[in-house]
């Protein structure tokens, strides 16, 4: 009976640790990974309210004639095209970077 609760409690105590260093593992790297896509976000809301902020501003300081001629040409959605066009540059910029991370790190 006692080999029992010794195998039980070498099982349970291996088990234990394999789980412990997996969550430490991935702990680290669901932090990294959450760390730059909220880092992304707000990158990209701060460059979408910059936009706005200056095309508000233009708006205001051009007479009228010009903001409604510039309305018939320009679409009201102009500064969320723009930023989601930027957004897609910066999130290639850093996938290119991480693949070349990887590769830097495999060939040593």
């Amino acid at each position: 009976m006692p080999l029992v609760l010794w195998i039980g409690t070498l099982i349970g105590t291996l088990l234990t640790s394999l789980i412990q260093f997996f969550m430490n593992f991935f702990t680290k790297r669901l932090l990294i990974i959450g760390f730059v896509v909220v880092s992304i976000s707000a990158f990209t809301f701060g460059f979408f309210a910059a936009l706005v902020a200056l095309v508000n501003g233009l708006s205001y300081a051009l007479p009228s004639e010009v903001s409604t001629g510039l309305s018939l040409v320009i679409p009201s959605n102009f500064p969320l095209c723009v930023s989601a066009i930027v957004s897609a540059h910066v999130i290639r910029w850093i996938y290119e970077w991480n693949v070349k991370v990887i590769q830097f790190r495999l060939s040593q």
